[in-house]
């Protein structure tokens, strides 16, 4: 026993701070829990209770919105991955590949027997198979129209482009007049020339379809009366739902008047079929020798083909196109002649 003397004390020694923890059963809690609920859905069983069921596979189904969404954002920056490796013309179903995987397209495929190997890795021909998962990608990669400006909607394929852009209705056209450089589709072309050139002598009248022939043929009748100069018709196919666009030019000449038609139309096809029968008639009083007059009735009618330009190279020389010629003789009176006929679109 240790004993204090005077002047003297205990020394205290500090202990560090207990940590009580205490153990948390969250899985037998989470148990409890579990069987409570199903004890208090009350089954009447007092067996135990049944495990929750395993959560659902989230669902692989992509809403529409969401792949449209996702499929606007591609771009093809490599477009020769779409071509084939011999021809390098656009794939396009069927496609066939090697047992490496070199695609080629049909054509190629078969003229790759003769060789009896591959192009690229020398694998014998005849473990070529079809290669659907490029078939169907080239078939879901679209491209929108160059003319997309011009109102066109259509999306197409790849192989399908050039075709397209060939075939396609809204490819611009050109204005008439040669100090004017605009281009645009054939319905913006006439709001051009009311807007911009205000011609006094533009007619547009629209034409409509009197009736369909058994060969296909459409039928327009229309009656207008045309000033000097540039007048348009206008003729809604009802079967392709085209707009036709019609230039009638009007020329003074010393022994009458002339007229000439062109169609403004995208393609440069005289193979389209369209022909015109223009009609003029007129009542005229003819003064005989003896001083008096009868009247008579004029009646002339043409039918003839109507070319079709985009006048990228101008505007055709009016000797270039068939001309309506009506004699100075039998014109009426003023400063307009009213004409009629047929436009017939094959």
């Amino acid at each position: 026993m240790w004993r204090l003397h005077a002047g003297e004390s205990f020394s205290v020694r500090e202990e560090p701070p207990r940590k009580f923890l205490v153990p948390v059963r969250k899985k037998a809690t989470a148990r409890a829990s579990v069987g409570v609920r199903k004890k208090s859905q009350g089954s009447g069983s007092s067996g135990a209770a049944m495990p929750p069921p395993p959560p659902s596979p989230p669902s692989r189904v992509r809403p529409e919105s969401a792949a449209a969404a996702v499929a606007g954002g591609v771009t093809a920056e490599d477009t020769d991955a779409l071509d084939c490796g011999v021809c390098f013309l656009p794939l396009k179903p069927p496609i066939f590949q090697c047992k490496s995987g070199h695609v080629v397209c049909s054509m190629c495929c078969d003229k790759l027997k003769a060789t009896g190997r591959c192009h690229v890795c020398g694998i014998a021909t005849g473990g070529y198979s079809r290669c659907h998962a490029m078939e169907r990608l080239v078939e879901s990669i679209r491209f929108p129209c160059p003319n997309a400006v011009y109102g066109c909607t259509a999306r197409a394929t790849y192989y399908e482009q050039h075709c397209h852009h060939q075939e396609c209705l809204h490819r611009p056209c050109h204005c008439p007049s040669k100090a004017c450089g605009f281009v645009g589709s054939t319905a913006m072309l006439v709001e051009h020339f009311k807007a911009e050139h205000g011609w006094p002598c533009a007619t547009l009248a629209r034409a409509a379809a009197t009736n369909v022939d058994k060969e296909g043929e459409d039928y327009y009748g229309f009656n207008v009366c045309l000033h000097d100069g540039f007048n348009f018709l206008l003729a809604d196919c009802p079967t392709d739902g085209i707009l036709y666009l019609f230039l009638l030019n009007v020329v003074r000449q010393p022994h009458g008047c002339s007229i000439s038609m062109l169609c403004i139309h995208p393609h440069n096809d005289e193979s389209m079929g369209i022909q015109c029968e223009l009609r003029y008639s007129q009542d005229v009083h003819v003064k005989s020798r003896r001083g008096d007059g009868k009247l008579i009735k004029h009646y002339q009618e043409s039918t003839f083909a109507v070319e079709c330009a985009d006048l990228s190279n101008e505007l055709p020389s009016p000797d270039e196109c068939f001309q309506f010629v009506v004699q100075t003789s039998v014109l009426a009176d003023g400063d307009t002649i009213e004409v009629g006929g047929h436009i017939i679109i094959s």
